[in-house]
Formats: C-alpha cells, structure tokens, sequence
C-alpha cells in the first residue's frame, strides 16, 4: 500500500514537522530513519511504531507530494490515523488531515 501525503502550502514555512499515524495494520516497508530527499525538498524521516516523524527545515509556498509504502501484516477493519503538519516554534500553527476507515480482507 502506498501512502500519497500532499502538502499546500500559502506561505514559506520554516521548521515544520508532520506527524503521519498508522493504522494498526501497517508496517513501514523500510524501518530506517535518515535524511531523505524528495518531492524537490530534503526532509529528516523518523520510524516509530506507530508513527512516521517528517521534519523540514523549511517549505517554500507551493505544493509538495510525500509517498512512502506499507505492507499490510493481517486482515480487518482499522481506522487509520491522522496526518498533523505543525511549526515546531510556533504550535499554534498547526493543521491535520482527516481520518480513514481501512477494510482489509
């Protein structure tokens, strides 16, 4: 399963984190954290357990198009997590995606 994250951006951005949570049943094809480049922008990826940390230094105005895979490890019903895009300095700037229900057979 691809995952497709697209960010819009009205302004340039400076030390922006996004925060994608995961379904239950998801597994990161690549558990490996590092700097990434991507999407025409270089960004730091952080694997956790349940979550998958992005971190840019900045986001000039624009549109941008993040996609990474899972795997899916067992079948059922999950409500897969948000996204949550937020400025590290100022957390009162924040935005987030909505949720989605995931059948899997």
């Amino acid at each position: 399963m691809t995952v497709r994250l697209t960010l819009t951006t009205d302004r340039d951005l400076d030390f922006v984190q996004l925060k994608d949570a995961r379904g239950g049943c998801f597994e990161p094809l690549s558990s490996v954290s590092g700097y990434q480049y991507g999407a025409g922008i270089g960004y730091y990826v952080e694997v956790k357990d349940a979550v998958t940390h992005f971190f840019f230094n900045s986001l000039r105005k624009g549109v941008y198009i993040l996609e990474y895979s899972y795997y899916v490890n067992r079948s059922g019903k999950y409500e897969a997590g948000i996204a949550t895009l937020q400025s590290a300095y100022a957390p009162e700037f924040v935005s987030h995606s909505n949720s989605l229900r995931v059948t899997v057979q």
